[in-house]
Formats: structure tokens, sequence, C-alpha cells
């Protein structure tokens, strides 16, 4: 039961962080290398800008506190622990964007 209740979050994480990415950018602001990645701002962000940036980040939270979880129980492979080690990566890029 724990392992199917832990498997839906997973699939739940899976499916809103590209939705929290997709809102998070225009295609304007796309990068090539990482396009689904909400963009660094050179300066300040403006109001409707931090809430979506901070929306993305409370996603990557989410996510990597799931990972984190499975992480702990012995249950990610070598890629789910890449991905993990991206998430950690792009969770502390956002947090250090929003401290502006």
């Amino acid at each position: 039961m724990i392992f199917m209740k832990t498997i839906l979050a997973v699939a739940i994480a899976a499916a809103l962080l590209p939705l929290g990415a997709a809102l998070a950018e225009t295609p304007a602001d796309r990068n090539v290398v990482a396009p689904y990645r909400f963009p660094s701002p050179s300066e300040r962000i403006d109001p409707p800008d931090r809430g979506r940036a901070e929306l993305y980040r409370d996603q990557l939270r989410g996510s990597q506190n799931r990972r984190e979880q499975l992480n702990r129980q012995g249950k990610l492979d070598t890629l789910g622990r890449r991905e993990l080690q991206d998430l950690r990566g792009e969770t502390n890029r956002m947090e250090r964007t929003l401290e502006r």
C-alpha cells in the first residue's frame, strides 16, 4: 500500500513539474540547452515573474523531497540519483534567483 502511494506521488510530481516549468517561461525566454528551466534575471524580479518563479521553486522542492525520500529508501537507480542531483542544483539556483 505504501509502495503504491509512493508511485502515485512520484507520478503526480512528474506531471506537475513540466506544468510549472511551462508556466515559468515564455517562448522568447527559452534556453536552447535547458528549455524547461526558469531563466535567471539579470536584475530584480518583477511581481508577476516572482510569483511564477516561486511556484516553480515550490514544485522543485516537492519533487526533490519525494526523490530524497526514495533515495533514502534505496529505491532510486543510477538515473534516478542523477535526476535528484539535477533537481538539487535547479532548486538551489532558484533559491539564489529569488534572493535578489
